[in-house]
């Protein structure tokens, strides 16, 4: 595996996630919004821009795949075009797996809220909630999702241990 990708709307943990990957070792983590944040002085620049962003983040995920060091992680909702763009090169030239993290809207409002930081990028219970919705209808424009995890109950370790077994078995 070349890419692991975490899907899903905002709040549902793909960061947190991300990162306790990368914890493990096993993981190089990119972090999606940081690496917007330090490009783009605000959401409105950003989404100006967001075909050019995708270009240069996809750049990035295969530059550090060309490495050949450990395999990346990364954190994506993939329901805009750009982003689609991105994950279909991706998998067409390298062993992608995406792994769908899924919580109530209610808990990614909660945890959205409970973000420190996010002031150029901010999430509204509106938009954590029109996220959460357009995740839910166009879900299936991302294509094959390896495996699907429920995060409402589990802590972050438990999360990361069910994608390390199924990785494992896959």
């Amino acid at each position: 595996m070349d890419a692991l990708v975490l899907v899903g709307p905002n709040g549902v943990g793909k960061s947190t996630v991300g990162r306790a990957l990368a914890e493990t070792g096993e993981f190089e983590y990119l972090d999606l919004e940081a690496f917007f944040a330090r490009r783009y002085a605000s959401l409105a620049a950003y989404r100006a821009d967001r075909a050019n962003a995708y270009v240069q983040f996809e750049d990035t995920v295969r530059s550090r795949i060309a490495a050949d060091a450990l395999p990346v992680v990364f954190e994506e909702v993939g329901i805009n075009a750009s982003a689609l763009g991105m994950l279909t090169a991706l998998r067409r030239d390298y062993h992608v797996v995406l792994v769908e993290l899924h919580a109530s809207v209610e808990s990614c409002i909660h945890r959205a809220a409970q973000r420190e930081g996010g002031e150029r990028f901010p999430k509204t219970a509106v938009s954590v909630r029109d996220v959460w919705e357009r995740f839910a209808t166009d879900r299936a424009l991302l294509g094959p999702i390896e495996h699907r995890i429920d995060t409402e109950m589990l802590d972050v370790s438990a999360i990361v241990d069910q994608i390390l077994a199924v990785l494992t078995e896959g």
